[in-house]
C-alpha cells in the first residue's frame, strides 16, 4: 500500500486512536483488538476465534471481565460496565442491579481477565470486590455464555450468581 498502512490479521494490543476513544487515548491505555484477513476490525459483535468466543465493543475493543450485554437482536448491543448507573462492583450492588439490568433486557456474561477475554461457560468462580462467588453460565445453544437466572441443578441463580440461603 502506498500510504504505509498494513493489512493484518489477528490479535494486536494498542492504544486506540483519539477519534475512537478519547478517554483511553488520553490515559494511554492499550486494549486488545482483532482484525480479519482484510484488516477489518471485529466491532459490535460476538466472534468465535480459534474455537473460543469473544465479544467486541462498537469501537473494536475486546470485552473482558463481568459484563451485562443487551444482545436481543442477535448482535452485540449496549454493554453495561460496573461503573455505570447500575453498577455491580460489590456483592450488594450486583445482587440489586443485576435484577434491574435483566428487566432492561441485559444478560450477564463473563469474559475472563484483561489478557484472556474468552467467554466462560459452566461453573466459574468470579472475584467481586475481593470476595469469590460461584457463577453458572449456559454451556450451549442460543443462550451460550449467559448467566443462569432461576433454578439449575436444584440451586438458584441470579444473572449467573449462585444465591445463598440467607
Amino acid at each position: 500500500m502506498e500510504n504505509g498502512a498494513r493489512v493484518s490479521r489477528g490479535w494486536f494490543k494498542v492504544v486506540p486512536a483519539e477519534y475512537l476513544n478519547l478517554d483511553k487515548y488520553d490515559d494511554d491505555e492499550a486494549s486488545w483488538y482483532y482484525a480479519d484477513g482484510s484488516g477489518k476490525l471485529y466491532a459490535g459483535e460476538f466472534k468465535t476465534i480459534n474455537g473460543k468466543k469473544y465479544a467486541f465493543r462498537d469501537d473494536g475493543r475486546m470485552i473482558n471481565g463481568l459484563k451485562f450485554i443487551d444482545d436481543n437482536d442477535g448482535s452485540l448491543g449496549v454493554v453495561a460496565d460496573d461503573d455505570e448507573t447500575y453498577n455491580f462492583d460489590t456483592e450488594d450492588d450486583f445482587d440489586e442491579h443485576s435484577i434491574e439490568l435483566e428487566k432492561l433486557g441485559y444478560k450477564c456474561y463473563y469474559f475472563g481477565d484483561a489478557e484472556d477475554g474468552a467467554m466462560k461457560t459452566g461453573k466459574t468462580t468470579i472475584n467481586i470486590d475481593g470476595e469469590n462467588f460461584n457463577f453458572y453460565f449456559e454451556k450451549s445453544g442460543g443462550k451460550k455464555g449467559q448467566g443462569v437466572t432461576g433454578e439449575k441443578d436444584d440451586k438458584y441463580y441470579q444473572s449467573g450468581k449462585l444465591l445463598e440461603a440467607g
